[in-house]
């Protein structure tokens, strides 16, 4: 079966924080993702994050497992690439950092997929080139210990 089709199956359900829609889940899809029987992801994230969705797709997926190898993003990017010179790719789904997304579409190891779930995104944080698909947000403030730091010393832009 094709990578792009498993791919797709664990994008969509991290896309939507464990809610996973009818229309962009077709019984086609459906079938070739069970007959493979398993999706495998990379992940830089830690387990506390990327275990209740894993647990919520093979919920809502029986007979669909989840492998996920956890690692440094620059561990993970060498083991894609080795695998791919070997001709044996391995994962489905690779979640890490920007820049190694980034790369990775210059090598041309990922594939173009716009979900219809996009729709639901802000554009401004979409990739255009449909290479990537954003699935958290880092949220960054800055903040200012009042009683050490007076109005006329604080922070006047970002």
């Amino acid at each position: 079966m094709s990578k792009n089709i498993v791919y797709l199956l664990c994008c969509l359900v991290i896309l939507t924080g464990n809610s996973f829609t009818a229309r962009a889940y077709s019984a086609e899809l459906d079938s070739k993702a069970r007959a493979e029987g398993k999706v495998v992801l990379y992940s830089c994230p830690g387990r506390e994050n990327v275990e209740p969705v894993v647990k919520e797709f093979e919920r809502l997926y029986p007979g669909i497992k989840v492998e996920v190898t956890y690692g440094k993003g620059s561990q993970l990017q060498e083991k894609i690439r080795s695998e791919a010179r070997a001709g044996r790719p391995t994962a489905d789904l690779h979640s890490c950092g920007w820049n190694g997304l980034y790369q990775f579409g210059v090598e041309g190891y990922l594939e173009k997929y716009l979900s219809p779930e996009l729709a639901h995104f802000d554009p401004a944080a979409m990739d255009k080139s449909g290479l990537t698909i954003p699935h958290s947000a880092h949220i960054y403030g800055i903040a200012v210990n009042t009683r050490l730091v007076g109005p006329e010393e604080g922070p006047r832009s970002w």
